[in-house]
């Protein structure tokens, strides 16, 4: 296969890398999955008749964000290992179209 294990480890990332940014479905699933499982006490209950998910990339990094409506209810960040990270604060890009 690859005689080089640092040219196997780049082709394997690239390749994770490029799989990430085209299934944006599974990303959708996953972040849907996140919030109701690590709801915070108070949050609303997303109901997924009126809830959206949106993949969207800011400067080089992914980014997930669950709206209700016209309401923003959750973000996350689609982290280098494919996990995502709930944030606390916004990118300041989004920062300017709060509801």
């Amino acid at each position: 296969m690859f005689r080089n294990a640092s040219l196997a480890a780049t082709t394997m990332a690239a390749s994770r890398k490029a799989a990430r940014h085209h299934n944006e479905a599974d990303l959708q699933a996953r972040a849907f999955t996140a919030y109701r499982r690590f709801a915070r006490p108070g949050e609303p209950v997303l109901k997924l008749d009126t809830a959206r998910a949106d993949v969207i990339e800011i400067r080089g990094r992914w980014y997930v964000i669950l709206t209700a409506g016209t309401r923003r209810v959750a973000v996350f960040r689609v982290r280098t290992d494919d996990k995502l990270k709930r944030l606390v604060r916004l990118p300041r890009e989004l920062q300017g179209d709060e509801d």
